[in-house]
């Protein structure tokens, strides 16, 4: 963790369209966070799999390739595994509400909070 930028975790919201969750056998097993970065005129999805003590960072490039996160400078220095103490996600999914009748855009009723920032995982 970053210690020089913050002693204690960084609350962010992420919004649902941006969120996918992995299920196993009905439990929660991963909340994978998804955001698009650029590197000159190319274009990348970075991936956050968070889970059960550990967060891994997989890059993509535009054919769905991974390659190294060091194509993008500001990921540079992110490790592509960090592994915690503890058999917890880092990351907690919260819902406000659930209509069966809304089917359209059921997801962005959803909001996870990711406890621990992108930047704190750079050292």
């Amino acid at each position: 963790m970053d210690t020089e930028l913050s002693d204690t975790p960084i609350v962010e919201f992420i919004g649902a369209d941006k969120v996918e969750y992995n299920f196993v056998r009905g439990l929660l097993n991963e909340v994978v966070f998804h955001s698009v970065h650029y590197a000159g005129t190319k274009k990348f999805h970075l991936e956050e799999h968070y889970g059960k003590g550990y967060i891994e960072s997989r890059l993509y490039d535009d054919n769905g390739h991974e390659v190294g996160l060091d194509n993008v400078p500001c990921l540079a220095q992110i490790p592509p595994r960090t592994e915690f103490e503890g058999e917890y996600i880092m990351a907690v999914p919260l819902k406000f509400f659930h209509h069966e009748n809304i089917r359209t855009g059921a997801r962005a009723f959803l909001t996870v909070v990711s406890l621990i920032a992108l930047t704190l995982w750079t050292r």
